[in-house]
């Protein structure tokens, strides 16, 4: 138990509760939209996939959502990534390295397919689309787990927020009991 308060204080005191900073907001947006240009670029290579067209048309469904996203968070930073907003950009950022890490799979399948068949220049060219589409969700996980630990931050210090405001109102319900009815 002792462990766990002196933890809780040394984390308290480290400013790990405080709402992240609008600088780190702004860096991790800029990392956002530089991990979705490659994302978009990544996708017209996924087009040469065969099933690619289909697969990129879903795949831009969440490029627009990201890019709202986006959008919104830029507005006003600090209050919206320390919303739901924030969580949102999380999921974006998720989503589209799930997509990538699915074509990267489906690129180095099809490129074994064409070496078994012969066909060594397009399975070279799927190769290199497998490899652009790895590269890619590694960027695109990369900065989503920056945004999920600010996006962790936010919580922690919002829960901290709430919890003094509770404690704060159980002591003036405690102070009016205390002093008993008033006439």
């Amino acid at each position: 138990m002792s462990f766990l308060l002196s933890h809780s204080t040394l984390h308290a005191e480290s400013g790990k509760d405080d709402f992240p900073s609008e600088r780190q907001i702004s860096l991790v947006l800029t990392q956002a939209e530089r991990a979705f240009d490659t994302y978009e670029n990544t996708l017209r290579l996924e087009a040469q996939l065969t099933g690619g067209p289909e697969s990129v048309a879903k795949d831009k469904e969440s490029l627009t959502m990201a890019r709202n996203v986006l959008a919104d968070i830029k507005q006003n930073p600090s209050k919206a990534f320390n919303s739901p907003m924030g969580f949102l950009l999380v999921t974006s950022l998720d989503d589209a390295s799930r997509n990538m890490a699915l074509c990267m799979g489906q690129g180095g399948m099809q490129s074994a397919m064409e070496l078994q068949d012969g066909k060594a220049s397009s399975a070279a060219v799927k190769l290199h689309i497998s490899q652009t589409c790895l590269d890619a969700s590694t960027l695109l996980f990369t900065v989503s787990e920056s945004a999920l630990d600010l996006y962790a931050q936010f919580l922690s210090a919002e829960y901290k927020l709430t919890q003094n405001a509770a404690d704060g109102l159980q002591k003036c319900a405690d102070a009016l009991k205390k002093a008993g009815p008033q006439r």
